[in-house]
């Protein structure tokens, strides 16, 4: 995982929690990372640290994980679209966006950002207009992109629920019921 996340996830907690428990979390968890050293965020770190940080942080403010998963993907959205606006111009709403996320968006990121590796996204735009977005990754981190979802919805400050549907093989179904 890039080492741009483990930035975010330190503004998300000490926004939302307090840097206080962020310190405290990065010092409980330390020991189990494969790495050593600060998260500068050129850098790739095994998701395995993201997940132990996680955990710890968890621990401390007693918040769900599938919850917390879902406000930092929400939070992460727009810090991560601010790395790249010279892409983020181009949309005007989220579903523009969301339809050229594997083509030109994820292509981009891994041309910028070297040794990253995105989710795989499939957009479907069905006959009635519902958007569904096809999800694939090794990682699994579903609620991640869920609130990743929310977060471009807010980012073109629009109102979308977002139905999931996990998969046996792995891949995850989202559902996209946009207010008018």
């Amino acid at each position: 995982m890039k080492g741009d996340i483990f930035s975010i996830y330190e503004k998300f907690v000490a926004k939302n929690f307090g840097q206080s428990v962020y310190e405290d979390a990065l010092t409980k968890a330390e020991p189990h990372f494969e790495t050593r050293g600060p998260f500068v965020s050129p850098e790739v770190y095994p998701d395995g640290d993201f997940i132990t940080l996680l955990d710890k942080t968890l621990e401390i403010v007693k918040v769900p994980v599938e919850q917390a998963m879902i406000l930092f993907g929400r939070f992460a959205f727009a810090r991560l679209a601010a790395t790249i606006p010279h892409l983020m111009g181009r949309y005007h709403n989220s579903v523009e966006l969301l339809r050229e996320l594997d083509s030109i968006i994820h292509v981009e990121v891994r041309k910028l950002r070297q040794g990253t590796n995105p989710p795989k996204f499939t957009f479907v735009l069905g006959e009635s207009g519902a958007v569904e977005l096809v999800y694939e990754s090794e990682r699994r981190l579903y609620a991640l992109a869920q609130g990743l979802i929310l977060g471009c919805a807010d980012y073109f400050a629009e109102k979308v629920e977002v139905e999931r549907h996990i998969h046996e093989d792995g891949r995850c179904t989202f559902r996209l019921h946009y207010d008018k």
